[in-house]
């Protein structure tokens, strides 16, 4: 089937089963006052004779973490055994593992199903209705579909909880979209209702929702006239829940300015959209944000840029490393201005002939080229646009030998203030360059350079 597009939110909260409404046993008191060596010696021997209860709570030792390192599939195993022994609440939790990944929806639904049978209403209600709608969404079946959008519904109606209104909107338009995907590229022989009563029941509820305020439901309100290509319409109910506080509200019309969905595909607003949804905590939205602003400064040595983007990125909480590339940059034009203060002074200073770059990737009989640089600007520029200060063969050992003409460029260079740049095929090393116990001067490796 299908993918729907991302743009349509869903909650998938599930539940696992802790205790039971009876007064817990003295195993289970272990377990909850946190006593686990206790537990762990009381429970061991009662699971090696297949007592339902000690293979429940290892189980759930093994599944939290507790008193035992984390193992799912251990836990999975005993929750198992437990099962098979007619323990309810092993039967929920087995169905939470393999509705977390480890398994079908389905086979989790069969197990939630069984926890009921057992007695366990809730969670196991709660978790069968959720295992329910993941069958929708991963086998779009439609009946499964209707059946559970319904479910949600009367289960909102009842409990009046907003969080079951805002899936049932999830799984009807589920229902629509399959519907919708049927009638263009199913076997088409089928006629198709219109309007789609999975679509009118989908609006109808986000509406309803959107009415109430809720942030998610306007949202997806729009969602459903996203995925319809009605992107005017999806335009005015995603800036509703953006004002509402919706954080992939904004994604969803950062996306539509960026692809010219609805709207002039505009850069610049798409920037300023994915910025908004970042700010809100969209954590795609800040990926994208990161990965512009990288990209942007990736090869500019313009500060004003620079500090543009640190702003930018410091607001969104972006991880240390992203900000320190772009910190990168800024530090080579500080560099670049300190190095036109000092190397004049310094190039007044004899200059070692010898230079041993130290890199694994600089060998012998390495080719190289020594760049003069007057600004941070050029630093990216093509080898033709550069002025080269000295260039030859590394000799066997991997140095680079300046022979006279090479020394006099290299100091003239220095005069001028210039950074002096190693360059070889894959590298640009921006160098320092200090005076050695001789009193000469000497060069070391000092930052890559972009380029």
């Amino acid at each position: 089937m299908r993918r729907l597009p991302l743009l349509l939110l869903s909650l998938c909260l599930h539940q696992v089963a802790h205790g039971a409404e009876t007064l817990p046993s003295k195993l289970e008191q272990l377990f909850n006052a946190g006593s686990f060596p206790q537990f762990l010696k009381a429970a061991s021997p009662r699971a090696d004779r297949d007592d339902p209860e000690a293979l429940f709570l290892l189980g759930k030792a093994y599944h939290l973490g507790k008193g035992v390192e984390a193992d799912p599939y251990q836990a999975m195993n005993l929750y198992g055994r437990a099962a098979e022994l007619s323990n309810a609440r092993a039967e929920n939790n087995l169905g939470q593992l393999l509705l977390d990944g480890r398994g079908s929806a389905r086979s989790a639904l069969a197990h939630f199903e069984r926890a009921i049978a057992l007695g366990l209403t809730e969670p196991g209600v709660h978790n069968a209705r959720r295992a329910r709608a993941q069958v929708c969404r991963d086998e779009g079946d439609l009946q499964v579909c209707m059946d559970v959008g319904e479910d949600f519904e009367a289960a909102w109606k009842k409990e009046q909880d907003n969080k079951l209104l805002d899936e049932a909107i999830v799984i009807y338009t589920v229902a629509c979209e399959r519907e919708r995907y049927d009638a263009h590229f199913g076997a088409g022989s089928k006629a198709r209702p219109d309007p789609i009563p999975a679509c009118v029941r989908a609006i109808e509820l986000a509406e309803t929702g959107a009415r109430l305020g809720l942030p998610r439901a306007t949202h997806n309100r729009g969602a459903i006239d996203y995925n319809a290509k009605n992107f005017t319409g999806a335009l005015t109910w995603f800036e509703r829940g953006y004002q509402l506080g919706f954080a992939r509200s904004a994604y969803g019309i950062a996306t539509m300015y960026e692809n010219g969905q609805g709207v002039p595909k505009d850069a610049a607003q798409a920037l300023t959209w994915y910025e908004r949804a970042a700010e809100l905590k969209d954590a795609k939205a800040r990926d994208w944000v990161e990965a512009y602003w990288l990209n942007e400064t990736q090869l500019s040595f313009d500060p004003a840029l620079l500090q543009q983007a640190l702003a930018k990125l410091r607001k969104l909480e972006a991880s240390q490393q992203v900000l320190q590339r772009v910190q990168d940059n800024l530090d080579v034009i500080d560099t670049m201005k300190r190095n036109a203060t000092a190397f004049p002074l310094l190039a007044q200073k004899p200059l070692r002939d010898r230079f041993c770059p130290r890199d694994p990737d600089f060998y012998g009989l390495q080719e190289w080229r020594m760049f003069a640089v007057t600004e941070a600007s050029k630093l990216g520029e093509i080898v033709s646009e550069l002025t080269v200060a000295a260039e030859g063969m590394a000799d066997e050992e991997g140095c680079i030998r300046f022979d006279e003409k090479a020394v006099k460029t290299v100091r003239q260079a220095l005069a001028q203030g210039n950074t002096l740049v190693l360059s070889w095929p894959g590298r640009r090393i921006m160098l320092s360059a200090s005076t050695d116990s001789s009193g000469k001067i000497a060069f070391a490796l000092a930052r890559p350079v972009p380029y």
